[in-house]
């Protein structure tokens, strides 16, 4: 049954699929590692339940979170240009109206353009996704304007820190996830959970209990086959190396890019998964994940990112240095030529992601981005013999291989 365009929103689609390329070699996620759990100890966070809700994924508590702040039909949903569709997927699913605001190249929000799209139309009742990129957080000065603007133009303010090590109320960065009406998190992206999303008030006190209980279901069985393959893999290994066909890379079926009416959610969307959950094994392997070991390792792999740029020409960060309170999420970098490398890339087997498909907004910043930058793993569970596998492979791909310094195929 087709679905009626959603007026005035276009999706910006990829498909890459006609170019089968291989798995990742190495994970983009920690895995469960037995030899970084502290089964004796409780080295990570016991929630509050109480003060914070547990879901499946950050997405779903965005839901309720606009859902408590009243979105709806009639209101506008205000998402940063550069976005993961599950971002306004919520938004979408409540009939909001969804408004795309620019971003600075450094993802911190635009704040005279975002002015001037709420003095374009003033109205009441609508809600600001603030998002803290890659665990970075926005900078003091421009949340204090933000949420200026909210007072004066009687938006919610809603903090998505679901790129950020935030805990709940108990274990919250530095400048993240206390400013907003409502906060959410995304836990699995840094811990090695099965899922786990979470949501909690800017006030800290109880959640009012929402419509149903929490549920368990067949959840509770998905998690513990999830941690079961996992206690049994052996995680940090890398593949044997070999050098880069550059050549089948280029030659493939091209992948597909489109744009189409954006007919509602994405398909990364699923309301049968709303709602809250019980997460007893997400739980168990959160209240045993040393927080310190994960702070350190990701820190030092960004770090190692850095270094690892300095050499390829081709790359350059997006951020060139990391805040000292900051725990990263992913390590992003800018591909100079993402229309010759990423296939070239992706066919080495190399960890990669980006969001390339996305509400098409005028900002110049999200139109480069799509394509251009890149998300690459830095979670404490990469081994050294699997940094060694990446940095060999990607000097094969950008600087060798078939391919001039430049980046076009010889």
């Amino acid at each position: 049954m087709s679905r009626a365009p959603v007026p005035g929103l276009r999706r910006l689609r990829f498909d890459a699929s006609p170019c089968n390329f291989p798995r990742a070699a190495v994970p983009m996620l920690a895995p469960v590692d037995r030899r970084q759990l502290s089964l004796l100890r409780r080295d990570g966070v016991t929630l509050d339940t109480t003060r914070t809700q547990v879901f499946l994924r950050g997405r779903y508590g965005l839901h309720e979170a606009f859902r408590r702040a009243g979105l709806g039909p009639g209101k506008r949903l205000f998402v940063p240009s550069y976005h993961c569709p599950t971002m306004a997927d919520p938004g979408l699913r409540l009939g909001a109206d969804i408004v795309l605001y620019p971003l600075k190249d450094d993802l911190t929000v635009d704040v005279q353009a975002l002015q001037r799209l709420l003095q374009a139309e003033p109205q009441s009742g609508d809600c600001l996704l603030l998002t803290h990129f890659f665990g970075i957080a926005q900078p003091v000065a421009i949340i204090k304007e933000l949420q200026a603007l909210c007072a004066a133009h009687q938006l919610r303010l809603i903090e998505d820190c679901s790129h950020c090590l935030a805990l709940g109320l108990s274990s919250l960065p530095e400048g993240i996830g206390s400013h907003g009406d409502f906060a959410v998190s995304s836990p699995y992206k840094f811990i090695p959970v099965p899922e786990m999303g979470l949501l909690w008030s800017k006030h800290g006190g109880t959640l009012d209990a929402s419509d149903t209980p929490p549920a368990t279901g067949r959840q509770g069985w998905r998690q513990a086959a999830t941690l079961m393959r996992g206690w049994a893999a052996q995680p940090g290994q890398a593949p044997a190396w070999k050098a880069p066909n550059t050549k089948s890379a280029t030659s493939a079926a091209p992948a597909r890019e489109w744009e189409e009416d954006c007919v509602g959610i994405s398909s990364h969307y699923l309301p049968s998964e709303e709602g809250r959950y019980r997460l007893p094994i997400s739980n168990f392997i959160l209240e045993r994940t040393p927080l310190k070991l994960v702070t350190e390792r990701r820190r030092e792999n960004f770090q190692r990112w850095l270094s690892l740029c300095k050499g390829l020409p081709q790359l350059q960060p997006l951020h060139a240095t990391l805040p000292d309170a900051c725990v990263p999420y992913m390590f992003p970098v800018l591909l100079d030529a993402p229309s010759t490398h990423f296939a070239v890339l992706k066919d080495a087997g190399l960890p990669i992601w980006r969001w390339d498909d996305e509400l098409a907004s005028p900002c110049d910043t999200a139109s480069r981005y799509r394509l251009g930058l890149l998300h690459l793993p830095c979670h404490q569970g990469l081994s050294e013999s699997q940094w060694q596998w990446m940095e060999r492979t990607l000097h094969a791909c950008l600087n060798g291989a078939g391919l001039s310094h430049a980046g076009a195929v010889a």
